[in-house]
């Protein structure tokens, strides 16, 4: 049997873990609360709150269109508000609300379960290989990315 080229395995884990996410945000947080594909964006807003849309596009990997689209969710979830900056009208800078800011423990709670049961069975020495080789691929994938615009 041929192996799976790597981008499929890949896409199967990131199905698998965000089943497995949805599964444990529904038991946690119940049904009006985030889904695994926002986490990305409330993670990097957790992070660093009130950034613009290009900055959390470049940090959560998403297009323009599709963070638009999330954005827009989030707002009406009451867990984002975007808000025109003052000094140029133009720049709209996204903003945590204190309900958004309420799932912030319960959430990494989930991601750190998300670490444990990813990396079961593993070494602290081949977790951190792992975690090197996945941030050079992620970086080949960038300079790869850049250079097709």
């Amino acid at each position: 049997m041929q192996k799976m080229p790597v981008g499929l395995v890949m896409v199967q884990i990131k199905q698998l873990q965000s089943r497995i996410i949805e599964k444990l945000l529904k038991e946690t947080l119940g049904e009006a609360s985030i889904n695994s594909a926002q986490i990305n964006i409330m993670y990097q807003l957790w992070n660093e709150d009130n950034i613009t849309i290009s900055e959390l596009s470049k940090r959560t990997q998403l297009a323009n269109t599709s963070l638009t689209t999330m954005l827009e969710r989030l707002e009406a979830q009451g867990q984002i508000l975007r808000c025109r900056n003052d000094k140029n009208r133009r720049e709209i800078r996204i903003q945590l609300t204190e309900h958004a800011r309420s799932l912030q423990e319960n959430t990494l709670e989930i991601l750190t379960a998300m670490h444990s049961i990813n990396f079961n069975g593993f070494t602290l020495e081949e977790e951190k290989q792992m975690y090197d080789f996945l941030n050079r691929m992620k970086s080949n994938l960038e300079t790869y990315s850049s250079l097709q615009k």
